[in-house]
């Protein structure tokens, strides 16, 4: 059998090619040549691949800019209008669910996250889950972090008004022998000041009409002088400063 003419066949292949664009191995396989032999030898040339990749490229830049044409009218109009969706999330931030709203304001008066929830409308069965969920949301929290600002904004407080403060509240809850709520109203008259409660931080001893209730934990002003809240918490401190955080 004769040794086929390679280079004839690769020049009958690239006008095939030329004309209808058929692959080597379709080529080869209507010729009756066994491809795996003939891959070697039949192939696109550099230039015609380039040539019909350009080709391809120039069709598709063909119709998109006919696309572009047809559509400047609507282009313009888009141009135009404002963004309205992004003022309206410009607008919604900031603001949050009614629900999560007294959520934030119960907890910035001083109730218990649990309490929060239940005013808030939860469920007192999962009321502790809702508000601990609740509580880790950053838009909650900032909430609550405004009311508090607010709340210090609209009365100015100093060492002698939360001690004071910090007095009834301990009174209060031992007139009505709720011996337990002495610490809990203590820490919410603080919390009333909007001082946040996570730092400047004094354990004292609170002695109330000779009646020991242990350690609770007090707010010190940062801009308090350490001698001058002592003067002024003399009244509920029994003994030394026993802890600083």
């Amino acid at each position: 059998m004769a040794k086929p003419d390679w280079g004839t066949l690769q020049q009958q292949f690239l006008a095939a090619h030329a004309e209808s664009g058929i692959s080597p191995k379709e080529w080869c396989e209507e010729q009756g040549l066994k491809y795996s032999t003939a891959k070697r030898y039949i192939k696109i040339a550099n230039g015609s691949a380039n040539s019909q990749k350009k080709s391809a490229n120039e069709t598709a830049n063909k119709r998109i800019r006919k696309t572009e044409q047809s559509t400047p009218s609507t282009n313009a109009t888009q141009n135009e209008q404002p963004d309205n969706s992004q003022n309206d999330t410009q607008e919604k931030q900031g603001l949050i669910k009614p629900q999560h709203e007294s959520f934030a304001q119960n907890i910035a008066q001083g109730m218990t996250q649990k309490d929060a929830a239940i005013c808030a409308g939860y469920s007192p069965s999962n009321s502790e889950s809702q508000a601990a969920v609740l509580i880790r949301r950053p838009d909650v929290r900032r909430r609550i972090r405004e009311l508090r600002q607010e709340a210090a904004l609209l009365v100015t407080f100093n060492a002698k008004d939360l001690a004071d403060l910090s007095f009834k509240a301990a009174k209060d809850a031992l007139e009505d022998k709720k011996f337990g709520q002495v610490a809990p109203n203590i820490k919410n008259a603080a919390q009333l000041t909007g001082i946040e409660m996570s730092t400047n931080k004094t354990e004292v001893n609170v002695d109330l009409a000779g009646l020991s209730y242990g350690k609770v934990c007090i707010v010190t002003p940062a801009t308090c002088p350490p001698e001058v809240w002592d003067a002024h918490m003399e009244k509920l401190r029994e003994g030394k400063q026993s802890t600083q955080q």
